[in-house]
């Protein structure tokens, strides 16, 4: 099956400005003490910085367009690992199991304290540090998917999709990287690199859109997801990421 069902396309698939301002809710303070001995936090306040935020505290929204604009101003490697912080705290919003992971690969010698009938609790262990080289390697993605996005998750995620580049940065959020870092410096005509999370997954298979799509998506099935979205998205007249939200928001 290579179309949505109708009803699905009146009720998800959205315009540009639409997509942009998709927005997720965050709480700075979720953030600020575990990023603090990571010594990044001059990278963190820039990011907030960037939103408007002065506070070390509160409630704040972040958009796509927001997290676009932080990958559009990088130009190197500490301009990516800013874009990171921000696709995170996009990616995350206010859940700590997902912020958990995205702490870790961020920190060597995080770890996470398992709590019975609780959230887990985020602790860096004594001698944690920022984890050795992350910044090169969220740049080299970032580049390395404005050319070729599936050669780009080979690069974060490897053949199988199994064997991270870095760990605890699985394709669910190593798409985002590659998204983010990409999609807007691409021309129009081009195969762009698009999320492929756990709910875009889910909506898929319910829809029976191609193939049945692996939980862990390898290479092979992620280039053939960024045609299938690609073509979905000339069919019916609008981007390829209209198509990844609007695949986020059916189910």
């Amino acid at each position: 099956m290579n179309d949505f069902p109708n009803p699905f396309l009146n009720s998800f698939l959205a315009g540009r400005n639409e997509i942009d301002a998709h927005s997720v809710t965050f709480r700075v303070e979720d953030w600020w003490g575990h990023l603090e001995p990571l010594q990044i936090l001059e990278s963190f306040e820039d990011v907030l910085s960037h939103l408007g935020i002065q506070s070390t505290t509160g409630q704040y929204e972040i958009s796509r367009r927001q997290v676009f604009e932080l990958s559009e101003q990088a130009n190197d490697a500490e301009g990516a690992l800013r874009t990171y912080l921000g696709i995170i705290l996009w990616g995350c919003g206010t859940t700590e199991m997902t912020r958990t992971n995205s702490l870790a690969a961020l920190g060597r010698n995080f770890r996470t304290i398992v709590r019975p009938g609780l959230a887990p609790r985020i602790v860096l262990a004594p001698g944690g540090t920022l984890r050795s080289g992350i910044e090169e390697i969220l740049w080299k993605a970032m580049q390395l998917a404005r050319s070729n996005p599936s050669e780009a998750f080979n690069y974060l995620h490897g053949e199988s999709g199994v064997t991270n580049q870095i760990p605890r940065l699985g394709s669910s959020f190593g798409t985002k990287v590659l998204y983010f870092g990409a999609f807007s410096k691409m021309a129009e005509h081009e195969i762009k690199p698009l999320i492929l999370d756990s709910r875009v997954i889910k909506s898929l298979n319910a829809l029976r859109i191609g193939r049945q799509w692996d939980a862990r998506p390898s290479r092979d099935q992620y280039a053939e997801y960024l045609l299938l979205a690609s073509n979905l998205a000339a069919t019916n007249g609008c981007t390829a990421d209209a198509i990844e939200m609007a695949l986020y928001s059916g189910l």
